[in-house]
């Protein structure tokens, strides 16, 4: 008698969170703080990835909220819509990012946020924790709304409206590549002609390295 057996074998879903730990210090008065990752597909099969949020220790003032492929979603959601999950293909990767609104009070989070997908959501892919902290800062906040680049979009340079307080301007892709750094104290017009055309985090750096303030710039 010859017995027959038939195996199914299930995919293996996997995901690479770099870095795993994030961290941003601000002034708190500023109305955004966010630390970013990035998030890739590791595996050979799409994944639709779904993320919760967990706040274990916040300022009572303070908000927090997350950025993912899809949206930026408002403080009170504490996990992605099951209906909007991130698609990512094979080795493709998205940049992800944890945000506070301190509110004029400083102090101290920590937040964790765990992934997985709806099929299996006891399967926890990745965690990332991020601290924020504040500090009382003599810089002027170039977190409010008045500072902005310009011209943006743009196709050769950007400027800053108000570069008090700010040490070095750094590029960085939507998928945190670095691609440059310039010296805010000795420059006021910075040059990306040579970058190609796509959407670029603009990163706002103090003298103690603290970001002070990250702007989305559109190279054309």
């Amino acid at each position: 008698m010859a017995l027959f057996f038939t195996i199914t074998v299930s995919a293996q879903l996997s995901i690479t969170v770099d870095p795993v730990s994030i961290s941003a210090t601000g002034p708190a008065t500023s109305t955004d703080i966010g630390a970013y990752t990035q998030i890739i597909n590791t595996s050979a099969d799409t994944i639709e990835l779904l993320w919760s949020r967990t706040v274990q220790s916040m300022e009572h003032e303070w908000t927090t909220w997350i950025c993912d492929l899809n949206n930026c979603y408002l403080p009170n959601i504490e996990a992605s819509p099951a209906n909007r999950p991130n698609v990512l293909a094979p080795g493709a990767a998205l940049t992800f990012s944890v945000h506070v609104g301190p509110a004029g009070v400083d102090g101290e989070a920590d937040i964790q946020v765990q992934f997985f997908t709806a099929a299996n959501p006891s399967n926890i892919l990745g965690t990332l924790q991020s601290h924020f902290e504040t500090g009382t800062s003599s810089v002027s906040d170039p977190g409010n709304t008045a500072l902005r680049i310009f011209p943006n979009p743009t196709t050769s340079y950007f400027q800053l409206s108000d570069q008090a307080g700010i040490a070095k301007v750094v590029i960085y892709t939507m998928v945190g590549s670095k691609m440059r750094e310039y010296d805010a104290t000795q420059n006021n017009r910075f040059d990306v002609s040579d970058l190609s055309e796509g959407i670029y985090l603009v990163r706002l750096l103090d003298a103690k390295q603290t970001v002070m303030k990250t702007v989305r710039l559109s190279k054309r």
